[in-house]
């Protein structure tokens, strides 16, 4: 997570890599950046001109931290992310 890196507005998250919106720099389940969007939206612009042909290039929105059927923190990967959310 450390190359990724941010300037005003702009985000960059490189190749192979994800990107998560945290309070703090500690990847913890507390430090999950929850905004409140009852009533709101969220608007981004994402460039793809560097993306090559047959690179698959994504974007995922997800309720972070993910959590197993038991209610546990999913855990599997260190990003806490599961893909049923």
């Amino acid at each position: 997570m450390h190359d990724i890196g941010s300037s005003g507005t702009t985000v960059k998250v490189p190749y192979h890599k994800r990107g998560v919106l945290l309070t703090s720099q500690e990847l913890l389940p507390s430090n999950f950046y929850k905004p409140n969007l009852l009533g709101g939206f969220v608007e981004f612009d994402v460039d793809l001109s560097q993306a090559n042909c047959g690179c698959i290039a994504a974007i995922y929105l997800a309720a972070m931290p993910g959590k197993d059927q038991n209610g546990d923190y999913w855990n599997t990967d260190g990003f806490y992310y599961c893909d049923a959310n």
